[in-house]
């Protein structure tokens, strides 16, 4: 990556290494010369990114190749006719879920939604006004009363 390094950012990098206790970092490794040059050059690479950031310009040239490596993989796939691991691949991107018959939600959620549908005049999905709704794992739950202040109709 390319970074614009001006004397100011210079001078902030040699302030902040100076400042850095490099016993602290490699202290926990102990003998592992490995695992202390590891983290001190996730360091110095972090100390880095926060002086200088990387250019917009290199960060669009990443996400372009990006998208090339993916282009391919899924012309790839199609070649091969693979159809369920592009399909696969197509619900992952657009975050598409299988329907299971059930809603998430809470209770409360539940009871907003009366509420706000009590308001607009629809009736709830209960059986009847007074019955209590039984769920699978046999909760009661109990209907809002039909007697919540309605606000007064919008006149233009």
């Amino acid at each position: 990556m390319v970074r614009k390094w001006t004397p100011e950012s210079k001078e902030r990098l040699k302030l902040e290494l100076g400042c850095t206790s490099w016993l602290t970092l490699t202290e926990p490794h102990g003998e592992d010369v490995n695992g202390a040059l590891q983290c001190v050059t996730a360091y110095v690479n972090h100390i880095k990114d926060q002086v200088a950031p990387a250019r917009k310009k290199d960060i669009k040239k990443a996400l372009r190749e990006g998208r090339n490596i993916h282009k391919a993989k899924l012309e790839d796939k199609l070649q091969r006719n693979n159809g369920r691991e592009v399909w696969s691949g197509m619900r992952l991107i657009t975050g598409y879920k299988l329907a299971t018959g059930e809603e998430e939600g809470s209770l409360e959620r539940a009871n907003e939604m009366n509420e706000h549908f009590i308001r607009l005049g629809l009736a709830p999905l209960a059986q009847s006004p007074s019955a209590p709704v039984t769920t699978p794992d046999t909760q009661i739950i109990q209907p809002l009363p039909h007697s919540l202040p309605c606000p007064p109709p919008h006149r233009n």
